[in-house]
């Protein structure tokens, strides 16, 4: 989505010699935008409001004609942006709400959350942790509604790499994830406390494994869907 401040210079420069003496303008420009608020040295200057013809809005601090300081970015179809500019882009701390009620919170670069930050999620559920140009990439924890959270690695807004997955009767994996499953070497603990370390595959016990139950005995071998299907010969 194209930002205010990349607009400025080319809309109002043809206004610049109407308009350089007047503190406050309201100044209507090419292709049916508009400029209200401050005005000085021959552009927007200070506070403002700027309506572009597809109905996006900015409204906040301007400088040399850009946005810049703190605004509002708000667009035709409800998606809203709060916090800090830089030369019309999202730059600085924010919060991006979409049209669905997804919330980004956290530091903005080039129109991109960036680093630390925030994402919940219009059904209840919250991930925290490491952004990149927009999407979850590093470390992070993801905790769903129903109590069930994954905290480790991941990679373009999937589980990816390794970590923890507990569920809230306090099941507990811990192991490798791919493509946002139990995927590779891991250890499956159950609330009674059997264990099953071994390979997993789609999110199931499947490859070689070994369980371990409370009463000290063990099955070792060949698993597939989490069912065991006998000793490796």
């Amino acid at each position: 989505m194209k930002r205010p401040g990349l607009f400025l210079t080319l809309i109002l420069t043809p206004y610049l010699f109407t308009s350089v003496c007047v503190p406050q303008v309201t100044n209507a420009v090419f292709n049916g935008a508009k400029y209200v608020g401050e005005w000085k040295d021959g552009q927007p200057n200070g506070q403002g409001k700027l309506i572009l013809p597809n109905g996006v809005q900015y409204v906040g601090e301007f400088r040399d004609g850009k946005a810049n300081g703190k605004g509002t970015d708000t667009w035709s179809n409800g998606q809203q942006y709060v916090g800090e500019f830089k030369d019309g882009k999202e730059e600085g701390l924010g919060t991006e709400t979409l049209p669905n009620g997804a919330e980004y919170i956290g530091v903005f670069r080039n129109d991109r959350l960036v680093g630390q930050g925030i994402y919940n999620a219009p059904w209840g559920d919250q991930y925290v942790g490491d952004f990149r140009s927009g999407v979850w990439d590093g470390q992070g924890t993801y905790t769903w509604k129903n109590g069930d959270q994954y905290v480790g690695d991941f990679r373009d807004s999937l589980r990816s790499g390794r970590g923890t997955y507990t569920w809230p009767n306090g099941q507990k994996y811990v192991g490798e994830f791919n493509d946002n499953q139990m995927n590779g070497q891991g250890t499956l603990t159950s609330p009674d406390c059997t264990e099953y370390v071994g390979e997993f595959r789609d999110g199931q016990m499947t490859g070689v494994g070994k369980t371990t139950y409370p009463d000290g005995k063990a099955k070792e071998g060949l698993w597939k869907d989490g069912k065991f299907l006998g000793a490796v010969q």
